[in-house]
Order: C-alpha cells, then sequence, then structure tokens
C-alpha cells in the first residue's frame, strides 16, 4: 500500500513554482477595477488569460475571489494573487510539463499574476 500524499506535501512541491509576492509587480494591499464576469453576495468572479509560453493562442479563464476580499466590485490585489496561485496549482497538476503565466486586466493592461 503507497501513502497518499498530504496537501502540504503537494504545496511544498508547488511552491518553487509560484513568485513571491515581492516578486510580481503588483500592489497586493488596493483593490483593483478587473473585468467582472459575476458578482453574487459571496464571490466575486474575474476574468484572467493565461499563456502557455507560446504554445497556442492565450485561453481565457476566471478567479474566484471572496467577497469579503472585496471593496464592491474591487478585489483585493493579495486576493487575486491568491486566486491565482490556486488556479496555477490545477494547471500544474492537470498539466505537467507546462509554462503557464495567469494575467488578469487592470484597467488596459494584462498584468501577470502567477508564472510557472
Amino acid at each position: 500500500m503507497t501513502a497518499r500524499p498530504r496537501l502540504a506535501d503537494i504545496d511544498s512541491l508547488l511552491a518553487p513554482a509560484a513568485p513571491a509576492p515581492a516578486d510580481i509587480d503588483f500592489d497586493l494591499d488596493a483593490h483593483h477595477s478587473t473585468e467582472v464576469l459575476l458578482a453574487t453576495h459571496q464571490v466575486l468572479v474575474a476574468r484572467c488569460v493565461i499563456d502557455f509560453a507560446g504554445r497556442g493562442e492565450p485561453v481565457e479563464s476566471e478567479l474566484v475571489i471572496p467577497r469579503r476580499d472585496c471593496q464592491g466590485d474591487r478585489p483585493r490585489g493579495i486576493a487575486l494573487w491568491r486566486a491565482a496561485q490556486e488556479l496555477l496549482a490545477q494547471l500544474l497538476l492537470r498539466r505537467p510539463g507546462v509554462h503557464p503565466t495567469i494575467r488578469i486586466a487592470i484597467g488596459s493592461e494584462l498584468v501577470p499574476l502567477a508564472a510557472a
């Protein structure tokens, strides 16, 4: 019988691929205006773009942000970053060997939030 990996073990495997918050040019404390796809009383869903290091066209996806991390329809930077890290972890588990970059539109600029 083989031991199942603990969640902490999986996190430690993915940690080197995720940039530290200080490594991105993005204000983690500010609330940001971004493209909102869905807003409920519990969550805000923001559009993001995933680029697979030049392998085909970028793919649109979503980041789910808890309402407690939003000011109106403006999510806090750290919440966007955390959601991007979760999405990145899922991508790396499903597609080992890919090198995705997750970007979100802030104003008219696509800002990178996470990369592997």
